[in-house]
């Protein structure tokens, strides 16, 4: 984290954290121009049987653009494999396709994060 001074930092709060990375992510987009594509993508896929802290999930969406996606684990993890698959090969333009291997998503899963970066040019 030295190098993008959150180091500075004393004291670090979980607010702070929160707004270091929404401060991040501005920058990082502000400096895209036409001749580079930068696209990050988040989501939360949780158990559809389980509650979530309502403020993670509030921080989660809208720090983070990371939207909880209910899906039946415990039930039907090979489909939800398969959703969250499909979910990060639309975010990447197809160019990655079976980021979770098959097995390993199973009934105990509670909750997967997801987060892809797709970068193509010059900052």
């Amino acid at each position: 984290m030295e190098v993008f001074k959150f180091d500075t930092i004393s004291e670090k709060t979980s607010d702070q954290i929160h707004f270091f990375f929404a401060k991040l992510n501005c920058r990082l987009y502000r400096k895209a121009n036409k001749s580079s594509n930068l696209v990050s993508a988040n989501r939360l896929f949780g158990d559809k049987s389980l509650t979530f802290n309502e403020s993670y999930q509030d921080v989660s969406e809208i720090v983070y653009g990371a939207k909880l996606q209910p899906l039946d684990f415990k039930e039907n993890p090979e489909q939800s494999r398969v959703t969250i698959n499909n979910w990060v090969a639309n975010k990447t333009e197809g160019r990655i396709k079976d980021v979770i291997p098959q097995g390993a998503i199973d009934e105990l899963t509670a909750l997967v994060l997801v987060n892809t970066i797709y970068f193509k040019g010059i900052m």
